[in-house]
């Protein structure tokens, strides 16, 4: 097997627990209405995520399937679309979050948060695309 993409999956997981940490940190911090209020909106926010993923996955594999010979130009593709999806589910949680009139330093720290988890998939990424060919 090859090391580099055990290396890849090991910063993977070390992006993903040191996403979840700044993310815990930051909800202790909050105040218990707050935290009840980040619950109800994570709950909302579950199934649209969860079907939206869904559908880049399905999306995804039937292309690889169909198309092998073009394995870097559909993993390219699927990174910009996941990197969308990302950046535009954070704009969208940002905003509804300061107009719940969340405390600044909790959103600065989801922020971060979610900087530090697309380090990790950029890393796998781009590892999958330009490396391990």
């Amino acid at each position: 097997m090859d090391i580099g993409i055990i290396v890849v999956f090991f910063l993977l997981m070390i992006t993903v627990a040191l996403a979840r940490n700044i993310h815990d940190k930051a909800s202790q911090k909050l105040e218990s209405e707050k935290k009840s209020a980040l619950l109800d909106f994570y709950t909302k926010n579950r199934v649209r995520s969860l079907i939206l993923m869904v559908v880049l996955v399905v999306v995804f594999l039937f292309l690889s399937e169909q198309m092998p010979e073009r394995k870097n130009q559909i993993l390219g593709g699927y990174a910009i679309l996941l990197s969308l999806y990302i950046v535009i589910n954070a704009y969208i949680n940002t905003k509804k979050l300061r107009n719940e009139q969340f405390p600044q330093e909790f959103i600065k720290a989801l922020m971060l948060s979610n900087a530090v988890r697309v380090i990790g998939i950029v890393a796998i990424l781009v590892y999958l695309m330009f490396i391990a060919n």
